[in-house]
């Protein structure tokens, strides 16, 4: 994206690079990430997410596993909070396959590998690869309870 923190860390200010939380316009404790987009039919005035807040809505989870280089691990990922805003949560595995640790990029959703969470919260069991995975989907929806389908009544 860049070649140093400090044109990264512009780039994330001038909303080039998406932050999350997004970043507010203006620097006053009231900054908003919306804008006037124009006017209603009636003349009230309407307003937009900012194009830079493309993380409003979003719940943003980082699955990566940290090696030890280019040999082990998957390279590419690593925490990103630091960079991208608080926001965003970070959950490291632990993946292996046949060849053991070495380069996981493409397994973080395979049924072959095995994987697991390496920081489990205090008093957890830690959670396999793909458990972890379906939680930051919420293809359980356990955090949104009232979003199951509805039965029919007769």
């Amino acid at each position: 994206m860049t070649y140093d923190l400090a044109e990264f860390q512009r780039g994330i200010a001038e909303r080039l690079f998406s932050a999350c939380p997004p970043i507010a316009e203006g620097t006053a404790a009231g900054g908003t990430i919306l804008y006037q987009q124009g006017r209603s039919s009636s003349g009230k005035p309407q307003r937009g997410v900012h194009h830079g807040a493309v993380f409003a809505a979003t719940r943003w989870t980082n699955i990566f596993d940290r090696g030890n280089g280019w040999l082990t691990g998957d390279p590419i990922s690593g925490p990103m909070t630091e960079n991208f805003g608080p926001g965003v949560e970070n959950v490291q595995v632990e993946l292996r396959a046949s060849l053991g640790r070495i380069f996981t990029h493409t397994l973080y959703w395979s049924l072959a590998a095995t994987g697991v969470e390496v920081a489990a919260p205090a008093g957890a069991v830690p959670r396999t690869h793909l458990a972890v995975l379906r939680d930051a989907v919420d293809l359980g929806r356990k955090l949104e309870p009232s979003q199951a389908p509805a039965t029919a009544k007769r």
